[in-house]
């Protein structure tokens, strides 16, 4: 017996203070080899003690009585206890993984919906405050001053938006004195582009926009006008539905240099030149 009970209290690995009262343990006796853990476990254990834990009862019952058509022993039962409840966490366990894993993965596809339904709604206001690209659908109502340009090579002709002359003698001044800007730079640059009207442009630092104007005038399809200062973004826009070519032209508010994290600060009116 004493063997027994050392046994027990080796297996339940129990310690004094604990819901399992290991002198009642050893010092109970056994009827025979057939004994049921359930007994034991009513007496000893408060989960299975009381009409409230039926279910913990029934369950207990069922793999007891599993356990005597394989004709084990008490034993040999008691022996398997720990590691039949070692099983039950670990698939516990496995189960609250999967409910874990299961809201995550719900949770951000709700999130990656929510910022992807959320997004258009962020790029049309970026388009609208010219934070990404201008939006050249919405209507401009601004009163500049726009007039058509010099004809070139007796074919081509666009208009321009400029500004004040006061404040802008050097482009817009030469615009309205000669009808056109760097013509002999223009004109070559007209050669190659009606020769090749399939080929992409880029009009970086677009100014008043007079390079980007005079390609849409080719016909080409495919035209990137870069340009960061506001009022020269705002007459450009103008020219653009003046001259109905929205579909050829993409109106991009930005600056583009050769270093990064280099900070530039923007002055107006620079010697009669405030688009520069």
């Amino acid at each position: 017996m004493n063997v027994i009970n050392e046994e027990i209290h080796h297996t339940l690995g129990v310690t004094e203070g604990e819901i399992f009262i290991v002198e009642r343990i050893v010092n109970h006796r056994f009827r025979n080899d057939q004994s049921s853990l359930l007994d034991l476990l009513r007496q000893h254990v408060v989960i299975f003690s009381g009409n409230e834990n039926e279910n913990a009862q029934q369950w207990f019952y069922n793999i007891d009585l599993k356990f005597c058509e394989l004709k084990l022993s008490f034993h040999d039962r008691l022996e398997l206890i720990p590691y039949l409840f070692l099983q039950m966490l670990q698939l516990f366990c496995l189960i609250i993984c999967v409910l874990l894993i299961s809201v995550y993965v719900f949770k951000n596809s709700f999130l990656f919906s929510f910022i992807n339904s959320y997004s258009s709604k962020i790029f049309i206001s970026w388009k609208t405050s010219f934070n990404d690209h201008v939006d050249l659908n919405i209507l401009t109502s601004e009163s500049f001053k726009c007039v058509k340009r010099k004809l070139l090579l007796d074919k081509y002709r666009t208009t321009v938006c400029i500004h004040e002359i006061q404040k802008d003698r050097d482009v817009s001044g030469h615009l309205v004195s000669h009808g056109i800007w760097e013509e002999h730079l223009v004109t070559h640059f007209i050669r190659i582009l009606s020769t090749y009207k399939q080929y992409s442009f880029i009009d970086i630092g677009a100014n008043l926009g007079i390079y980007t104007m005079y390609a849409t005038s080719l016909g080409c399809s495919n035209i990137i006008s870069i340009e960061c200062f506001r009022p020269n973004i705002e007459r450009i826009h103008r020219s653009i539905q003046l001259e109905n070519v929205q579909k050829q032209v993409e109106l991009i508010p930005r600056v583009l240099y050769n270093k990064s994290d280099v900070y530039l600060s923007l002055r107006a009116n620079i010697k009669n030149n405030i688009g520069s």
